[in-house]
């Protein structure tokens, strides 16, 4: 199955990324713009093992891989090349060979070679090392089955620091009345500095010069003059700049409000929500009289399809929430787009691994120094607007809104939203104990009851049932008459695991092995494990309660009988013909 993001080469880009001798390969980036070279030809190792390091790391970092830009690709790279050190000094040569006890003297090799570094970069190397052996097509059942768990050194830590439900409601409700505050001080001045200033009485000129020189060059200080006209200078005669600048741009507290109200109301992570700009507006085709926003979002992560359009009905409660949010930064924009340098931001600390600002950001606000920026540099201890006892957590707001509220994943698939999410929270975790409890307790039921027949050769001819070895494994005693319906049985093979009227006999035991192995790898790599439930649940649990009584060098023996062939026949009928022949 498919993993990770596409990745985008550029034109007449060979797919084949490896050289010609085998031992190095050529990385591209995203944008297929920028390539690095990876060499393996004087790493520890034989040559045939370099060779499929190599192969592996060209499927990791290719169209089908997850090691999407170049950074991620040299640093997980990079700390890959202690497994072929270790495999130097164990003698082997050649990963088709790898056993399940190998990969565990591995982590234990990590644990004890790296006693000085902390349990979160040991992991590092694991996990670089675990996601290369996974793209090796040879090797063998019982390794993959090791490197299918993820074998850390520590358990993965929970993320205790939530909001609760309603915390979050009041974050959001608490900064919406904030911007609203905002908007209230900014849009006489605005609407003042949009006139004409023919249509300016007199008396406002002064005012309106002011303005005009803030929207100008808001990271400069204002004269004398201006300052009096707006009535804000200090003692000493000095224009007060904050509170000039907050006549017309958010301060950087209410673009923290800005921030907090939608993803408060969104659950997206706060570096989607830095990359909005400017809903476009549009009349609903089946009402003139209702207006649809049109959000552009931008997860860069995800290369090529990291643009995400959603749209939304104006007088809806994100779309209220977006028109507040661009009236009052509607000023900063347009002073963004008469002194650009406006937006320049060399704030080390920037939310942004690089900087984005421009005149069409949805969030604009402005700093100290006057500049106008999108990027969260930093959250104060205190904000005047937050709840009393709270701070302001953006990451603790996101994840929040995707444990407490969101019934589906925000920007993600289906696994990330339930590994890095659900899974982490302590509160869902004791529920979803619960329902795994009963979940569980009736599926073992379900495989007590099962009814299929487990026969030898001698048992099944001495009472007079065919043994002929099926493609399916299993056999039917009477076709003709379902013991539900007392008709012909036309339902899928699945079903046969748990009717009376079918039967196993012990050599043809190959086809369920390979029905067994394959219900397990679609549980490990599939993104929809509710269908998974749904639909194979059953028949799994069946076929393990059936293969447990068998003896394991028998299934081993099965299994070692399976060809590409059967493997292929029995993914066709299962998965492709949902059960049928």
């Amino acid at each position: 199955m498919t993993k990770g993001r596409f990745a985008s080469l550029p034109d007449g880009q060979r797919k084949n990324r490896v050289s010609a001798d085998g031992l190095s390969v050529t990385i591209w980036d995203e944008g297929g713009t920028k390539h690095m070279t990876l060499e393996f030809a004087a790493e520890a190792g034989s040559e045939k093992l370099r060779k499929q390091w190599v192969a592996c790391i060209a499927s990791a970092s290719g169209p089908a891989g997850s090691w999407r830009s170049i950074v991620s690709a040299r640093g997980n790279s990079s700390r890959s090349r202690v497994f072929l050190r270790w495999a130097c000094k164990q003698g082997i040569d050649n990963l088709d060979c790898l056993t399940a006890d190998n990969w565990t003297d591995f982590i234990s090799w990590i644990r004890y070679t790296y006693p000085d570094k902390t349990p979160t970069t040991r992991n590092s190397r694991l996990l670089a090392v675990r996601a290369l052996l996974l793209r090796h097509d040879g090797l063998s059942y019982e390794a993959a089955q090791a490197l299918s768990k993820r074998c850390m050194e520590t358990v993965e830590a929970t993320l205790p620091d939530h909001y609760t439900a309603a915390e979050l409601q009041q974050v959001r409700s608490n900064a919406t009345r904030a911007l609203r505050a905002a908007w209230r001080r900014i849009e006489p001045n605005w609407t003042l500095a949009q006139r004409n200033k023919v249509a300016v009485p007199a008396e406002e000129h002064p005012r309106w010069e002011a303005l005009h020189a803030l929207l100008r060059a808001p990271h400069k200080r204002l004269s004398r003059e201006d300052g009096r006209a707006l009535g804000l200078l200090g003692q000493y005669n000095n224009v007060q700049m904050e509170a000039a600048r907050s006549l017309l741009f958010l301060t950087t507290n209410e673009g923290l409000a800005a921030y907090g109200a939608i993803v408060a109301a969104t659950g997206e992570n706060s570096s989607t929500t830095s990359r909005r700009r400017i809903p476009s507006t549009a009349a609903s085709a089946g009402s003139e009289g209702v207006t649809i926003f049109t959000s552009e979002r931008h997860k860069r992560r995800r290369g090529s399809r990291s643009l995400m359009a959603e749209n939304v009905v104006a007088t809806s409660p994100l779309g209220k929430l977006l028109h507040l949010v661009m009236d009052c930064t509607a000023p900063a924009r347009r002073s963004a787009q008469i002194n650009p340098e406006a937006l320049l931001d060399n704030f080390p600390n920037a939310h942004q691994s690089f900087k984005e600002s421009s005149s069409e950001s949805l969030i604009l606000f402005v700093r100290r120094s006057g500049t106008l920026v999108n990027s969260v540099a930093c959250v104060p201890k205190t904000i005047d607007w937050m709840p009393a006892g709270l701070h302001l957590d953006l990451r603790r707001l996101h994840r929040t809104y995707l444990t407490r509220v969101a019934q589906n994943p925000v920007d993600n698939r289906y696994l990330t939203w339930i590994d890095a999410y659900i899974l982490k929270d302590p509160n869902r975790i004791r529920e979803l104990e619960d329902v795994h409890r009963t979940a569980q307790q009736k599926a073992i039921n379900t495989a007590r009851g099962i009814a299929v027949r487990l026969l030898t050769e001698d048992e099944a001819a001495a009472e007079g049932l065919d043994t002929t070895p099926t493609a399916k494994g299993t056999r039917c005693q009477d076709i003709l008459h379902n013991p539900e319906t007392g008709a012909y049985c036309s339902k899928s093979w699945l079903s046969c695991l748990g009717c009376r009227n079918a039967y196993i006999v012990m050599s043809n035991l190959p086809p369920l092995v390979a029905l067994l192995d394959l219900l397990d790898a679609k549980r490990r790599d599939d993104d929809d494990r509710e269908r998974w439930r749904r639909e194979y649940l059953t028949p799994w649990h069946q076929l393990t309660a059936m293969l447990s009584s068998v003896d394991p060098e028998a299934v081993s023996a099965a299994r070692a009988k399976v060809s590409p062939e059967l493997r292929s026949q029995v993914w066709t009928t299962v998965i492709v013909n949902r059960g049928e022949s």
